[in-house]
């Protein structure tokens, strides 16, 4: 046993009360009865476990005992303990203080929706504050009540005037005789003065410019309003009113406006705010007449080798040039090869060319265009032709077998990379492949797969050292341009509206009609396609309407859309079209039936009537009569005789 409340030893003043409660077990037995002992208090004993309040009206130290009693009378050894000391109360109860801090003395003027900072103090000479009460006076719509020292923010919603007071309560139960108080007056806020917006308009920034005839200039304007953002209303450009001026725009960047009168146009931007003010901005623009063109001299690049080069006598280089003209377009190409062999060519890309004789030669590339003009700077490289042999090392010479040609392929594609290297006077000892940023660079002849991740284009490099360290003077080079994966194409839905199965029947050389619905969640319906199952010919409308089925028998009709990137519905929906002769004999007709395995039988035609079938020996069948998609007992079941038919 133990004394749970108080957990130890308590001091209080004379007319406090101390809560009590206790636990009781025993391990062999079970507790029969049990006894606390208050000296002092009130009341002096209790016998039960959880006495509860016990209250002392004299100062004095006592202690409290807990014993209890087993169903064998056996008694605690040590009763459980616990010391009250009683102190003197004050011969009187001293009020609490409470004062306001904020807001300061005097009435306080806001507008409605702002609020008021509420900060107090509370003192008590002796004893302790237990309570505050921040009292908003309840008028109708006053803030609501504060139970803490300090509020903080305060709102106030209506209008009126608010006597706001601060009481507080000492653990006696006493008040401020003279609880503290402020006054609070809302006034309703005045309507806001619309303030006009600015317009400014940032292209063209000059006051006049000046353009040709046919030409175009690009508007770009800025409005603000101070009043806050979403209260432009319009936007105009107003680009000189006249006839032959551009037609006005409603935008706030109007981009590109081509002007096509000669003068000068007076252009305006105006922006009008929700309450109808505006502001404006101008600039002007002169239209003068276009001089006769000009003919611009095409542009003449050599691509191969990318600069001078140096090769032994009776070796080749080949040569690739690109030219192009901005007005015009390209008629004629001329290189010149000093010393080469052949000497000259009139193609774009010549290919290889053979020095014989050493020294040193400057080849000159250069195009024409449409109008007879040429490239003023022509391109030209330097190629130095040493002596061979006496102990000259012949550089080696590199080729890219794969990929064979430039490329273009989507980010994350792979790309497969084989080279060549061969060397005349000497072995090959090192190989590098610079991919150009795209990927990590390799140093064997065949990296095989090589994967690009990020959109650019890379030119990728081979190359190879021999043994005298000398490498190609002309490396290979491919242009690899990778671009952005396209996004993924949702498949397209394709329902069949009519009709409606799984299972419908019609007669031979009776129609039905059929009717589809496609959609694309992320595109369109390109084509349909209805697959009858040879029981008609293929449709490739939505709707084919009615079709004929001329030929008895069982047909699975398939419906099915493609979108415009490519995709079909991964789950085509279907109907089982049974067509079957016309009814005669019996009451009811003939009852169709598929043998689907010796002695049993499918229901196929929908209606329960008079069964005709034909079977090859004595046999079992069961048909699915009650049309629950299953052939089992609750179904009937028909005895066959051999070759005879049963009705």
């Amino acid at each position: 046993m133990r004394i749970e409340r108080p957990s130890g030893d308590v001091t209080i003043q004379e007319g406090e009360s101390v809560t009590f409660e206790g636990l009781t077990f025993d391990p062999d037995g079970t507790v029969v009865s049990r006894s606390w002992v208050f000296p002092g208090g009130s009341p002096a004993s209790s016998s039960l476990e959880d006495p509860g309040s016990v209250r002392w009206d004299r100062a004095g130290t006592y202690t409290i005992t807990f014993t209890c009693v087993d169903n064998e009378g056996a008694r605690n050894r040590t009763p459980a303990q616990r010391t009250i000391t009683v102190a003197e109360a004050p011969a009187t109860n001293t009020p609490p203080d409470a004062r306001i801090d904020s807001p300061g003395s005097g009435t306080t003027l806001i507008e409605v929706g702002q609020s008021v900072e509420l900060r107090g103090t509370a003192t008590d000479p002796d004893g302790r504050i237990t309570s505050y009460l921040w009292d908003f006076s309840g008028s109708p719509g006053a803030p609501l009540d504060r139970t803490v020292e300090d509020p903080g923010p305060v709102r106030f919603d209506t209008p009126g005037v608010f006597t706001v007071s601060f009481r507080v309560t000492d653990d006696r139960g006493a008040q401020d005789p003279v609880p503290d108080f402020r006054v609070v007056q809302v006034i309703s806020a005045p309507p806001p003065t619309n303030r006009a917006p600015a317009a400014r308009i940032d292209t063209p920034a000059a006051a006049l410019t000046t353009i040709r005839l046919g030409e175009t200039l690009i508007f770009t304007g800025t409005a603000t309003d101070p009043d806050g953002n979403g209260t432009i209303a319009s936007y105009n450009w107003d680009f000189g009113g006249s006839a032959g001026s551009p037609a006005p725009r409603n935008v706030e960047d109007p981009g590109a406006v081509q002007f096509n009168s000669i003068g000068v146009f007076q252009v305006v931007f105006t922006v009008t705010d929700i309450h109808g003010a505006q502001d404006q901005d101008v600039r002007q623009v002169q239209v003068v007449s276009q001089p006769p063109p000009t003919n611009a001299a095409p542009s003449v690049t050599i691509d191969q080798p990318a600069g001078s080069v140096t090769i032994s006598a009776g070796q080749s280089v080949t040569f690739q040039g690109s030219a192009t003209d901005a007005d015009g377009v390209i008629v004629a190409y001329a290189w010149t090869f000093p010393g080469g062999s052949p000497g000259s060519s009139s193609v774009q890309d010549p290919g290889s060319v053979t020095f014989a004789t050493a020294g040193n030669y400057t080849v000159e590339f250069n195009a024409s265009d449409n109008d007879g003009a040429q490239d003023p700077t022509p391109a030209r490289v330097v190629v130095n032709v040493i002596a061979g042999g006496g102990g000259v090392n012949v550089p080696p010479e590199v080729a890219i077998v794969s990929p064979a040609t430039n490329l273009a392929v989507q980010a994350g594609s792979t790309v497969i990379f084989q080279g060549q290297a061969s060397d005349a006077d000497g072995s090959v000892v090192s190989y590098v492949w610079d991919f150009g940023g795209g990927a990590t660079n390799a140093a064997v002849e065949d990296p095989g797969p090589v994967t690009f991740s990020r959109v650019g284009v890379y030119t990728v490099t081979f190359n190879a050292t021999d043994n005298g360290g000398a490498a190609d003077p002309t490396p290979e080079r491919r242009t690899l341009t990778v671009t952005q994966l396209p996004p993924s194409n949702s498949a397209p839905q394709a329902t069949i509206d009519a009709p409606l199965g799984p299972t419908v029947n019609v007669l031979t050389g009776g129609s039905l009609a059929f009717g589809g619905t496609g959609s694309d969640a992320d595109g369109r319906i390109v084509t349909h396609r209805w697959d009858f199952g040879g029981g008609a010919p293929n449709r490739g409308v939505e709707d084919p309407g009615a079709v004929a089925f001329t030929v008895a028998g069982v047909y699975t009709v398939t419906y099915n859309v493609t979108d415009d990137g490519g995709a079909s519905d991964p789950t085509p929906p279907s109907v089982r079209v049974v067509v079957g002769s016309e009814p005669g004999g019996g009451t009811g007709g003939n009852f169709n039936v598929d043998v689907v395995a010796p002695g049993s039988a499918t229901r196929v035609d929908g209606h329960d009537v008079l069964f005709v079938v034909r079977a090859i020996g004595t046999q079992d069948l069961r048909a699915d009569v009650n049309g629950d998609d299953k052939v089992d007992n609750a179904d009937v079941q028909l005895t066959l005789a051999a070759l005879g038919e049963v009705e």
